[in-house]
């Protein structure tokens, strides 16, 4: 499949990349890259799926999740804009350079939050999907580059403090 001939999903509709390349920039509104603040939230999960993430040399397998919030309950830093942070979306990646061990991370995750899913993993990724949960979101910075920050619930190394919607969280955000 030639690059031009890749498909998009862009607002439910299939978009190949030559009819991105049509599109007036004049109407396209700026992005710029932000981290997830500290705090606690609740999320929506928006996606749950098997993904190779990384480029080249580091690429690694994972099972990739993608949570929306839906409300802010804290934020550390008072300066911050609440309302600025509903709807936006935070990544979370369990690797799978360890199999069973980021599979029972997964497994252990999803059951902290109040998830009651059983069966193969697809099955249960498929039905994570509309969850909604707590979390603390903590940063980070880049052991190597002190310029990089990241924002965590944890999900990787094991380490989360997460509820189901009625629950309480472990910690508060301060």
């Amino acid at each position: 499949m030639a690059d031009e001939d890749l498909m998009l999903d862009v607002g439910g509709e299939s978009v190949s990349l030559a009819d991105i390349a049509g599109v007036n920039m004049d109407d396209v509104a700026e992005v710029r890259g932000s981290t997830f603040p500290d705090g606690a939230f609740q999320f929506v999960v928006e996606e749950a799926k098997l993904a190779v993430v990384g480029q080249n040399e580091n690429r690694k397998p994972g099972i990739q999740f993608v949570f929306k919030c839906s409300e802010v309950l804290a934020l550390t830093d008072s300066s911050k804009d609440a309302d600025s942070v509903i709807g936006k979306k935070h990544n979370e990646i369990c690797f799978l350079t360890e199999p069973l061990e980021g599979l029972g991370k997964a497994k252990a995750f999803m059951a902290d939050v109040g998830y009651k899913g059983a069966g193969k993993l697809d099955v249960m990724l498929e039905g994570f999907k509309g969850h909604e949960f707590k979390a603390i979101v903590k940063q980070r910075v880049d052991k190597n580059d002190k310029d990089v920050v990241y924002a965590n619930i944890g999900l990787n190394i094991g380490r989360w403090k997460v509820a189901p919607v009625g629950g309480d969280l472990q910690q508060k955000a301060a």
